[in-house]
Protein backbone atom coordinates (compact mmCIF):
# COMPACT_ATOMS: atom_id res chain seq x y z
CA UNK A 1 0.00 0.00 0.00
CA UNK A 2 2.82 2.41 0.78
CA UNK A 3 4.37 1.67 -2.61
CA UNK A 4 1.05 2.62 -4.24
CA UNK A 5 1.06 5.97 -2.46
CA UNK A 6 4.62 6.67 -3.56
CA UNK A 7 3.91 5.91 -7.22
CA UNK A 8 0.74 8.01 -7.09
CA UNK A 9 2.61 11.00 -5.68
CA UNK A 10 5.37 10.51 -8.27
CA UNK A 11 2.78 10.32 -11.05
CA UNK A 12 1.02 13.46 -9.84
CA UNK A 13 4.35 15.31 -9.57
CA UNK A 14 5.30 14.25 -13.10
CA UNK A 15 1.96 15.39 -14.50
CA UNK A 16 2.29 18.74 -12.68
CA UNK A 17 5.85 19.09 -13.95
CA UNK A 18 4.74 18.41 -17.52
CA UNK A 19 1.96 20.99 -17.20
CA UNK A 20 4.27 23.62 -15.73
CA UNK A 21 6.90 22.97 -18.42
CA UNK A 22 4.22 23.89 -20.96
CA UNK A 23 4.14 27.33 -19.34
CA UNK A 24 7.94 27.60 -19.33
CA UNK A 25 8.22 26.98 -15.58
CA UNK A 26 10.65 24.35 -14.36
CA UNK A 27 9.94 22.68 -11.03
CA UNK A 28 12.91 21.86 -8.83
CA UNK A 29 11.61 20.28 -5.63
CA UNK A 30 13.49 20.23 -2.35
CA UNK A 31 13.97 16.75 -0.92
CA UNK A 32 14.61 15.69 2.63
CA UNK A 33 17.75 13.67 3.31
CA UNK A 34 15.59 10.54 3.59
CA UNK A 35 13.82 11.29 0.30
CA UNK A 36 17.17 11.89 -1.39
CA UNK A 37 18.45 8.57 -0.02
CA UNK A 38 15.36 6.78 -1.32
CA UNK A 39 15.76 8.45 -4.72
CA UNK A 40 19.42 7.39 -4.93
CA UNK A 41 18.73 3.96 -3.40
CA UNK A 42 21.38 4.50 -0.71
CA UNK A 43 21.22 4.93 3.06
CA UNK A 44 20.50 8.28 4.64
CA UNK A 45 23.88 8.02 6.42
CA UNK A 46 25.58 7.90 3.03
CA UNK A 47 23.72 11.06 2.00
CA UNK A 48 24.87 12.79 5.19
CA UNK A 49 28.42 11.69 4.32
CA UNK A 50 28.07 13.25 0.86
CA UNK A 51 26.83 16.46 2.46
CA UNK A 52 29.66 16.44 5.02
CA UNK A 53 32.28 15.98 2.25
CA UNK A 54 30.50 18.70 0.26
CA UNK A 55 29.91 16.39 -2.68
CA UNK A 56 26.24 17.36 -2.50
CA UNK A 57 24.94 20.84 -1.76
CA UNK A 58 22.01 21.33 0.56
CA UNK A 59 19.93 24.25 1.65
CA UNK A 60 19.35 24.89 5.31
CA UNK A 61 15.81 25.15 6.61
CA UNK A 62 16.14 26.56 10.08
CA UNK A 63 19.19 25.63 12.13
CA UNK A 64 19.23 21.87 11.67
CA UNK A 65 17.12 20.77 8.74
CA UNK A 66 18.59 20.33 5.28
CA UNK A 67 16.89 20.05 1.93
CA UNK A 68 18.51 18.94 -1.29
CA UNK A 69 17.33 20.12 -4.69
CA UNK A 70 16.45 17.36 -7.15
CA UNK A 71 18.55 19.10 -9.81
CA UNK A 72 21.57 18.95 -7.47
CA UNK A 73 21.12 15.20 -7.09
CA UNK A 74 20.79 14.71 -10.84
CA UNK A 75 23.94 16.78 -11.47
CA UNK A 76 25.80 14.72 -8.86
CA UNK A 77 24.66 11.53 -10.58
CA UNK A 78 25.98 12.77 -13.92
CA UNK A 79 29.33 13.79 -12.42
CA UNK A 80 29.75 10.45 -10.65
CA UNK A 81 28.30 8.17 -13.31
CA UNK A 82 31.62 6.60 -14.25
CA UNK A 83 33.38 6.71 -10.89
CA UNK A 84 33.60 3.31 -9.25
Amino acid sequence: MIGDQKSTSTDSFQSLQKKMNGYGIKLDPLLTVKDAADYLNISYKTVYGLLYRRELDAERVGKRLRRIRLSTIEEWLLRNKFKK
